[in-house]
């Protein structure tokens, strides 16, 4: 393997991270790599910081250009750069010494290989919240209904991911200077992919509680038009629009609706034609189809997916109410627990979960067809000793309870590791407890997706189960 590895990082008031990240770049097991640092003229000590590690290693250069935009500077960089491929990193964030050279093993033992995508960690401070990539569990994706799967509920964003440089220039993409820029491209890219494969054995870092960093300005969802008017032009322009059409309309729709939700909070999206007129008319006039609904779901949003293909149209769906972990829907629904978030839409998910919401929430009306898909998430769960469970879910972590909880009666909680075997055995109780409460409501079909619990449930005539 002497193939040349662009690395490429944009740099702008970063001067608490920035030593992190260019330590974890310079100490990578392969060597062969050009570290491209696109300045964007910094109000703090971060060029002086940079400047130092240029003078010390002469894979690195540094360029120190008005700050148009993170994406102006990935494409600035990506005419600078000679390498055959391609990783984008945020200077917040941070790789493993091995990273570089683990996805260039999977990206040289194929030609046919565009995208190595590599496994990630979430971060709130210094709290994993979540790991991103394990849940893919096919080493290679590249037929249409693989690549469908991976635009609709794979991980939006190209840091973290090895590209091969010519699927750029073969198709002319070039990043918008706009928010979510990850996301008006990340369609293009993997449906442009010959075959994208995983990497399940390095991680890439990701921090996402920077106070500055772009995903924080609260009015970054006015560009999301303009975001989808790119992707789907740029789709159209190679020729996979017509074959990606549904699949890309889910995607965005999913992405629109959480970003719309976290930048405004639910009150004011479920009033959005007062509080945005102009987003309203967005949505209606390209996802009416998509909030349309008859059937229900508990779970995330790969579960959306499979109702498409089962029910014939995503547009089945009536409610859609996730949950963190089936330990913590499993708790008593009187936890006296209340927690406290700035987003009222992140508040109403946490205290769901803690309180066990989903097996006490009353349907609005006696619906045929119920979808559970049993959420697996490496959290750590914290219990009380009386039967109530709390997931560490990001919400959690940013409330800033990590350590002390906020109650009508104080319990003595003790944190129990998603690592351990004394998690995955409560998981496994709560699975079948959490069957067993199911079985016993009065619905029509049910159907079990993705848990390998499954076959505990009944099997008659109106059960089903996908293991």
């Amino acid at each position: 393997m002497d193939e040349k590895v662009s690395i490429i990082i944009p740099v702008y008031n970063v001067e608490e991270y920035i030593d992190r990240c260019l330590q974890s770049v310079v100490n990578q097991t392969y060597t062969n790599i050009e570290i491209l640092i696109m300045e964007a003229k910094s109000e703090d000590n971060s060029l002086s910081k940079v400047k130092k590690w240029e003078n010390q290693d002469d894979r690195i250069i540094v360029v120190s250009r008005k700050d148009k935009g993170l994406a102006d500077a990935r494409n600035y960089a990506m005419n600078m750069a000679v390498g055959k491929y391609i990783i984008f990193l945020d200077s917040d964030d941070w790789i493993d010494m091995n990273f570089v050279e683990k996805t260039m093993e999977i990206a040289m033992s194929d030609s046919q290989i565009d995208i190595v995508m590599a496994d990630a960690k979430k971060y709130i401070y210094d709290t994993v919240v979540d790991n991103i990539g394990p849940e893919w569990t096919k080493r290679f994706y590249q037929n249409e209904k693989d690549k469908k799967q991976l635009l609709c509920f794979g991980s939006n964003f190209i840091w973290g991911k090895l590209f091969r440089k010519s699927l750029f220039e073969k198709n002319d993409i070039i990043q918008p200077i706009l928010p979510f820029e990850d996301l008006a491209v990340y369609p293009v890219l993997i449906s442009a992919a010959n075959k994208i494969a995983m990497c399940h054995t390095t991680y890439a870092h990701y921090q996402a509680d920077r106070e500055n960093s772009l995903s924080s300005y609260r009015n970054t969802y006015k560009d999301l038009p303009k975001v989808y008017e790119y992707a789907k032009k740029k789709l159209k322009e190679i020729g996979k629009y017509s074959t990606y059409k549904e699949a890309f309309k889910l995607s965005m729709y999913i992405h629109f609706r959480i970003i719309c939700l976290h930048c405004i909070g639910k009150e004011k999206y479920t009033h959005l034609e007062k509080s945005s007129p102009f987003i309203a008319k967005f949505m209606n006039d390209n996802f009416s189809d998509l909030q349309k609904s008859s059937y229900i779901i508990y779970g995330g949003f790969a579960l959306r997916w499979m109702v498409n293909e089962v029910c014939n149209g995503i547009e089945a769906i009536e409610e859609h109410i996730t949950f963190t972990t089936i330990i913590a829907q499993m708790s008593r629904s009187n936890c006296p627990i209340k927690m406290y978030h700035c987003n009222s839409f992140r508040e109403e998910c946490i205290n769901n979960d803690i309180n066990g919401f989903l097996l006490n929430y009353k349907m609005k009306k006696n619906l045929p067809i119920l979808f559970v898909d049993f959420m697996q998430e490496c959290t750590d769960i914290l219990y009380d000793g009386n039967e109530n469970y709390i997931s560490c879910s990001e919400a959690f972590v940013e409330c800033g309870c990590e350590e002390e909880y906020e109650s009508n009666n104080y319990f003595d909680y003790r944190k129990i590791a998603w690592q351990s075997d004394e998690y995955w055995d409560l998981w496994k109780t709560k699975c079948i407890q959490f069957i067993n409460k199911i079985e016993c409501l009065q619905i029509k079909t049910v159907f079990l997706v993705k848990n390998k619990y499954a076959h505990f449930f009944k099997k008659n005539g109106n059960i089903y189960s996908y293991v």
